[in-house]
This record gives C-alpha cells, sequence and structure tokens, in this order.
C-alpha cells in the first residue's frame, strides 16, 4: 500500500504543474516598452502557446481615445491587427485578451511609445526629460503586469492543489475503509 500512496502523490504533483502552465505573452511587435520611431501597419503578439477563437487585443493613448484596429487575425499561436490610421507621437497601451489552449481566458497589457520625427516648432519638451519619464512609467507598467500575470497563475495552482490533496484524500479513506473489512 505504501507504493501506492507514494505513486498516487507523485502523479498529483506531476498533473498539478502541467494543468497549472497558463499561456503568457512571449514576444509582441511593437514590444513592451520600445519607442517606435517610424510609422507602421501591423501589431503581433506572440504567445508561449496556441491560443483560441474569441481571442483579441485593442489598443488605446494612455489616458485617451481608443485606436481603431482591423483585420485582427489569429494563426496558431500569433494575434495579428492592423493600424487603421498613423499614430501620432505618444505613449499607446495594448490590451490583450486570450482564451488559451487549456481553455482559462488570460488578460494582460504593454505599452509602447511612438516618437516620430517633428519639426522643431512643434516639439514640446526635450527628449530626454520625455525618455526619462518613459523609462519610469515603462518599467512600473512592466512590473504590474508580471505581477498580475504572476497572481493569477499561483492563485489557480492553489486552488486545483487544494482539490487534488482533498481528492487524494477522500480516495485514500475509502481504500482503508474498504482495506478493514476485509
Amino acid at each position: 500500500m505504501n507504493k501506492n500512496i507514494l505513486l498516487s502523490i507523485l502523479l498529483v504533483f506531476t498533473f498539478t504543474n502541467t494543468v497549472t502552465a497558463h499561456t503568457g505573452l512571449e514576444n509582441s511587435s511593437p514590444k513592451d516598452g520600445e519607442v517606435v520611431t517610424e510609422q507602421f501597419q501591423d501589431i503581433s503578439l506572440d504567445f508561449e502557446t496556441k491560443i483560441e477563437q474569441g481571442s483579441t487585443f485593442r489598443v488605446s493613448v494612455v489616458n485617451g481615445p481608443v485606436v481603431p484596429i482591423a483585420n485582427i487575425t489569429l494563426n496558431e499561436k500569433q494575434m495579428t491587427g492592423s493600424v487603421e490610421q498613423s499614430l501620432d507621437n505618444g505613449k499607446y497601451l495594448v490590451q490583450w485578451e486570450i482564451i488559451g489552449a487549456d481553455g482559462h481566458p488570460i488578460k494582460g497589457e504593454f505599452t509602447f511609445f511612438v516618437e516620430m520625427e517633428q519639426t522643431e516648432e512643434l516639439k514640446e519638451k526635450p527628449v530626454e526629460e520625455e525618455k526619462e519619464f518613459e523609462n519610469d512609467t515603462n518599467s512600473a507598467s512592466h512590473s504590474s503586469n508580471k505581477t498580475e500575470n504572476q497572481h493569477e497563475s499561483l492563485s489557480d495552482s492553489v486552488l486545483l492543489t487544494i482539490l487534488v490533496i482533498l481528492t487524494l484524500i477522500i480516495i485514500m479513506t475509502f481504500l482503508i475503509f474498504f482495506r478493514r473489512e476485509k
């Protein structure tokens, strides 16, 4: 019976680690915190595993309006959309919501900056001040995004572990009860 208990515990921990792995953002274009200096058309998000239909993203100016995105397409691990108009200089927020291969909905976000060349008359602040501010806000946003994803994954892991342990306790109780009756 001791071999059965050890085998059950080993299977539980193996199963728990496999099930709790969620899909995260692996790469993007533009990248988190990137300063874009040239016009671009497409935004692409690459995930760690296949994503399902119903996944989407939106882009907005930080503390401003939503930017229209057209033709959002999914292809295995990648989601792509086209910006309908050229972006003005500023900080942009990309918020994504996906359904991972395991069926769990997952959310995340990142920011990027647009800094196109302007004439001297249109510049409001020196570039050095803008970059300092961007680096400070970017590091805080990036840290917050990682913490949210880790917290979500951790709470799922704890819940699943508790359920598996309770199931094992119930199974072990039945096994002990039936052995005593014999």
